[in-house]
């Protein structure tokens, strides 16, 4: 089976970096060319440059969105996404050369996307260090719709948010630092792989929603078919069997608690997987 070729549109973010964008627009259409066999679809944001940044970028061929003036990050990654939008791509890549970050750092994020082909989501490679950008991002085109306009130059943030709400597959903060949704980070069924004792603690620890609301549904099923055999004991015999109405309230609620217990031990999993993961990202 053959694999669709990735569309990957590259947005370059720069501002009077007439010396090196040359360069760096061979070197990404060099990796194109050899890697993907394709063309490099490569897009210059020049934020106000006074060289001749736009001058080079046209003579090489390659589109410009520019500004006459130098504009905010947060109004400049806005119209990187609203022209990451407009076209029908895989993934797009912002690149901010004016904080550190080079065209290798871009190579390298797409050669992950297409590593990780239809489970990529996003992938971060941070600016050097007391430099003020936004760094390099890899973003799928499913995740960049859900993004839209609105997180300004906190696109962390935002991968945060859908992170917790299991809408990324596979996340990286940095090439370094990476994690996947728990759909699939736990590989549910290859727990079943070991020993019954094992797949048991693997599912309690990893998957509590499945283990707990599984046996919550089964609690309360028994309960449906006690409570039926109340009603139709009460309706037969015009009495109250006490004893099957006690066990059908104490298996809604053995039943509910355990549904519950699933629901907060799951919420409790994600939340420490995400605080461990921005501690890593604040070393």
């Amino acid at each position: 089976m053959t694999s669709e070729k990735p569309r990957i549109r590259v947005l370059l973010i720069v501002q009077d970096y007439e010396m090196k964008l040359a360069s760096d627009i061979l070197l990404l259409r060099y990796f194109f060319q050899k890697e993907l066999n394709g063309f490099a679809d490569v897009v210059i944001v020049d934020n106000g440059s006074t060289d001749r940044t736009h001058e080079i970028a046209r003579n090489l061929k390659v589109e410009v969105f520019r500004t006459r003036e130098k504009r905010t990050k947060q109004e400049i990654v806005k119209k990187a996404l609203r022209i990451g939008e407009a076209k029908d791509i895989s993934t797009l890549l912002i690149l901010d050369v004016q904080g550190g970050n080079t065209a290798d750092d871009a190579i390298s994020l797409i050669a992950r996307s297409i590593e990780e082909g239809s489970r990529f989501a996003s992938a971060y490679i941070r600016p050097e260090k007391e430099r003020a950008g936004i760094g390099c991002w890899a973003i799928d085109k499913g995740i960049l719709d859900k993004i839209g306009e609105g997180p300004g130059s906190d696109i962390q943030k935002k991968m945060i948010e859908l992170a917790s709400k299991d809408d990324l597959e596979l996340w990286a903060i940095s090439e370094e630092v990476s994690f996947t949704s728990k759909k699939t980070r736990k590989k549910f069924f290859k727990l079943f792989k070991g020993s019954p004792l094992d797949a048991l603690t693997g599912l309690i620890r990893y998957h509590p929603l499945t283990f707990y609301g599984g046996v919550g549904l089964i609690i309360l099923s028994l309960a449906i078919v006690s409570g039926f055999y109340t009603v139709d004991y009460f309706y037969e015999h015009k009495d109250l069997n006490y004893f099957p109405a006690f066990t059908t309230m104490a298996l809604i609620m053995i039943g509910g608690f355990f549904m519950v217990a699933g629901l907060i031990l799951n919420t409790y999993n994600v939340l420490v997987e995400r605080i461990e993961a921005m501690s890593k990202w604040n070393e």
